[in-house]
């Protein structure tokens, strides 16, 4: 879509003309057609009355002011005079709104234009200012030529400005300005053009959470984060953005704009209290359909983080509850033996909510909302660590994305500094495939839990460095055993489920004395349950099941 500005004939004019350009530089009088504001300035000969109006008319002192028109006429033509008398006001809202109108010729005579004249007229595609008489030599014309003016192109609500192309007696158009205003010198044959696209940010306009990860080293402490940008996006401008940048222990804020393309770079440095020697730029792309990507990376190129963000969705498909179980590391003298669980509530707006701990028995929570897809970018700062800067930074973290399904699927990361707490000093990474299921209230239904119905048998294992062996107990329907693992050793379980979330609790005591507490959670879709238990420097898992 383009907007025009013409100049044709002789440089000769009056200084009038000048005034009447100055005027419609402001674009006083003239608002949005379908896409944008067009002004063509032309020297033509004298205007001729539209065959089609008839004019409403004010007269006064000073001669005409033309308030509509009776009929239609898809080029109007404003006349040097009406009975006699000059024109010289357009009045405010005149021709407004109306929908036939293609180009309107303004005589020389025209002084003023009112306000929204010829606002809403959406096929109004040309506006020339017309001259009947050239000047004498010695008028200051060649002052007035030289002379710079600027004219201001305006998008339509559905479009945005792109640039201005110019060209000269049929030479080919160059672009001139990239701002909506154009400062240009009158010369012979000049053609100006202002041109907009679509403005597809305003479907893409809302709130975007994601994730941040070193871009060399991938997934990994001191190098991720999460992120939640705002867009913004309104009629006829550019839409601009805000982001909150989540470090472990320090958020940091942002602001920038987007170009057409979709390029976003936040507008003033970002600095990390915890960090005062790197300054750190965002730099954001929205495609036109998929997420929004970009980078985060320090000014001086030392380091850099990619950053993938999905916009929040008012979805109601994915309302309910699921149950995670997060498996411990493989080997228990190096990471958490024991698996973590979460609680997770996903309300009928799309607001995703979840509760738990991880196999080292350190407690996480967030609110976040999903994306259309489900999509669901987890993060939870966690470990205290020294402070630095009068930050209180965080020691570890847990993040990855999560996607709802009828189940969950996902690749999580676990991180722990060394030296933070006395599980686990050595500190450790460890990356697992949650096991997720989706959870029923068996309170709304009257069906159990799990399946492990009256009479019948269950086991409960025991796994970790803390045990030497796995032990079995049976029946487990009632939650509640007690056995012999060795002669005069006597064992004692006791298990029970919050059965509105299937969060499981427990207890196992040796000769009255507690050897472990019992965490976990129910998995309905594989009919058991997992978690951990602590030990005094490590943690191990245990798992119910059908025997």
């Amino acid at each position: 879509m383009r907007l025009v500005v013409s100049v044709i004939g002789s440089l000769q004019m009056q200084s009038r003309l000048a005034k009447q350009c100055r005027k419609l530089s402001r674009c006083c009088g003239f608002s949005r057609n379908a896409t944008g504001w067009l002004l063509v300035l032309g020297l033509l000969g004298a205007g001729r009355a539209s065959a089609q109006v008839q004019f409403h008319c004010l007269t006064n002192a000073g001669g005409i002011t033309i308030t509509g028109a009776a009929g239609s006429d898809a080029d109007l033509d404003i006349p040097e005079q009406i009975a006699g008398r000059p024109v010289k006001a357009i009045a405010s809202s005149a021709f407004s709104a109306n929908p036939c109108l293609r180009s309107v010729r303004l005589a020389s005579s025209v002084a003023s234009i009112g306000a929204n004249a010829f606002g809403s007229c959406s096929s109004l595609t040309r506006v020339t200012i017309a001259h009947q008489t050239a000047a004498p030599a010695d008028s200051g014309a060649a002052a007035i030529a030289s002379r710079p003016y600027t004219v201001t192109a305006f998008a339509h609500s559905n479009y945005l400005f792109s640039n201005w192309v110019a060209s000269v007696d049929g030479g080919p158009l160059v672009v001139v300005a990239t701002t909506p205003s154009c400062t240009f010198t009158l010369q012979p044959k000049l053609k100006l053009l202002a041109q907009f696209v679509p403005n597809r940010f305003l479907a893409a306009a809302g709130t975007y959470n994601g994730l941040f990860w070193d871009e060399k080293r991938g997934v990994a402490l001191g190098g991720a984060g999460f992120a939640t940008i705002k867009i913004t996006a309104s009629q006829g401008k550019l839409p601009a953005f805000s982001a909150s940048l989540s470090f472990a222990g320090e958020t940091v804020g942002c602001s920038g704009l987007f170009d057409l393309a979709g390029n976003g770079v936040s507008v003033s440095p970002v600095w990390l209290k915890q960090d005062t020697n790197a300054c750190y730029q965002l730099v954001l792309n929205l495609p036109p359909d998929g997420p929004l990507t970009g980078v985060l990376r320090r000014v001086d190129g030392s380091w850099s983080a990619v950053l993938s963000a999905d916009r929040a969705e008012p979805v109601s498909c994915y309302a309910g509850q699921y149950t995670l179980a997060l498996p411990g590391a493989t080997n228990a003298a190096t990471g958490p033996g024991g698996d973590g669980y979460g609680l997770v509530t996903v309300t009928t707006n799309g607001l995703l909510k979840v509760t738990g701990a991880l196999g080292d028995g350190t407690a996480f929570s967030q609110k976040v909302p999903v994306s259309a897809n489900g999509d669901w970018p987890l993060f939870a700062a966690m470990y205290a660590a020294t402070a630095t800067n009068n930050v209180k930074v965080k020691g570890g973290a847990l993040l990855g994305w999560m996607r709802l399904t009828p189940t969950l699927a996902g690749t999580l990361y676990h991180f722990k500094l060394a030296g933070l707490g006395p599980l686990y000093p050595k500190g450790f990474t460890n990356e697992f495939v949650p096991l997720t299921s989706h959870y029923s209230d068996p309170t709304l239904s009257g069906a159990r839990v799990i399946d492990l119905t009256e009479g019948s048998n269950g086991v409960v294992v025991f796994g970790g460095r803390e045990l030497a062996c796995p032990v079995s107990l049976s029946p487990l329907n009632k939650f509640a055993v007690s056995t012999s693992v060795a002669a005069g050793i006597t064992n004692k379980l006791s298990m029970s489920v919050a059965v509105r979330t299937g969060k499981l609790t427990g207890a196992l005591t040796t000769n009255g004395i507690l050897a472990a507490a019992l965490q976990g959670v129910i998995l309905q879709n594989t009919n058991a349950g997992c978690g951990y238990f602590l030990a005094a420097t490590n943690s191990g898992a245990f798992r119910l099941q059908g025997q």
